[in-house]
Formats: C-alpha cells, sequence, structure tokens
C-alpha cells in the first residue's frame, strides 16, 4: 500500500508539473504571437526600404559610370538622399530573448517552431553583426560622397529628400563610384539578411496558428 501510495504521489507531481509547463508554454505562444505580428509588419517595411535603398545605390553609380547628369532634378536628388541609408537593427522579439536566456528554447514542443525560431535568431545576429560595419561605411565622414553632397544642418530635415540635400557637386561625386560598389555590396547584404529574417517570422506566425 505504501509502495502504491509513493507511486500514485510521484505520477500526481509528474502530472501537475505537465500542467504547469503546458500552462507556460501557451502564454508563451500567445506572447510571440503577438510580437510576431508586429515584427512581421516592421520587418516588411525594413524589407520594402532596403528594395528602394539598393536601387537607388545602383541607379546613382549607373549615373556616374555615364557621367550623365539625370535631367530629372528632384527624382536625382531623392536618389541622392536614399543611397545613403542603412537600415537600423529591428526589434528583437522579447520572448525570444528570454527563451535564449533561460535556455528555455528546448521545452518548445513543436520541433518545428523550435526550428524556426533558431533560424530567426541566427539571421538577426547575422543583421546585427553586419549593421555596425555597414553603418559606419555609409556614414563615414571621409567619404567621397559626403564631400560631394551637403546635408542640411538641421536634423528634422533629413526625413524629406527635397530638405535634406541641400547641394551637390557633380564633379566631386565621380569619385565615389569605388565606395558606392561597397556601400550596395553592404546594404545587399542587409537586405538579404532583413528579408530572411521576415520569411522565418512569417514561418514562425504560420505555425503558431
Amino acid at each position: 500500500i505504501v509502495v502504491i501510495g509513493v507511486f500514485i504521489g510521484i505520477q500526481v507531481a509528474n502530472w501537475n508539473d505537465e500542467r504547469v509547463a503546458a500552462a507556460n508554454e501557451a502564454k508563451l505562444i500567445a506572447r510571440l504571437t503577438e510580437e510576431m505580428k508586429t515584427l512581421e509588419a516592421e520587418l516588411a517595411i525594413d524589407a520594402e526600404n532596403y528594395k528602394s535603398t539598393v536601387s537607388a545605390t545602383g541607379a546613382l553609380l549607373t549615373a556616374l559610370r555615364n557621367d550623365a547628369i539625370p535631367a530629372d532634378e528632384e527624382a536625382f536628388r531623392w536618389i541622392l538622399w536614399r543611397a545613403n541609408h542603412f537600415e537600423d537593427i529591428p526589434s528583437l522579439s522579447a520572448s525570444y530573448s528570454e527563451l535564449i536566456a533561460s535556455g528555455g528554447l528546448s521545452r518548445i514542443s513543436n520541433p518545428e517552431l523550435r526550428t524556426a525560431l533558431i533560424r530567426y535568431g541566427d539571421h538577426f545576429g547575422r543583421y546585427d553583426r553586419l549593421y555596425s560595419v555597414g553603418i559606419s561605411t555609409v556614414l563615414n565622414p571621409d567619404s567621397h560622397y559626403l564631400r560631394a553632397v551637403q546635408w542640411s544642418t538641421d536634423p528634422e530635415l533629413w526625413n524629406d529628400p527635397d530638405t535634406a540635400i541641400v547641394s551637390y557637386d557633380w564633379n566631386a561625386l565621380q569619385n565615389s563610384k569605388g565606395e558606392l560598389q561597397a556601400w550596395q555590396a553592404y546594404q545587399n547584404d542587409g537586405q538579404r539578411s532583413i528579408r530572411n529574417m521576415h520569411l522565418e517570422v512569417q514561418k514562425i506566425r504560420s505555425l503558431l496558428g
């Protein structure tokens, strides 16, 4: 009788532990669902921004190689403005960070979801490492671009190409072709990382239901 009682006690304790674990996972899934919904929208915007940035840098480089000043001054100022961009590091899921810090990722019962979360973290880490190099390259104060293009001294005006770019020197811009190639390479890598992150977040959302 004592042995049976001990066995039943252990079983009840295990059942309670499983019930608590299942409840905790359900709460985590709910938080992840909300966070991934927000992240999906943010990363979609970042991906579109990168698409226009890579295109603008390419257009500027092509114009300089052809030594042909674009006839549309407004469009060219937009290209000058958009090319000098590198997207900020996107938000990181707080629930994902908590799982990594606590070693709780292994407790996610769905193996596909675990794998998708790991890939999401890998893509985020890759962009995080790329960012410091990419931003310092694009915003290098000694670059030929920044010597040729005069930006407004008022940061409030930087979000509008009509007010951000005060003036530019076409001849001086000719010296920036080499660095623009480097810009586009970093921007393209950034675009790829953001796109992969976005795809992984979409996969996570579909697995969360």
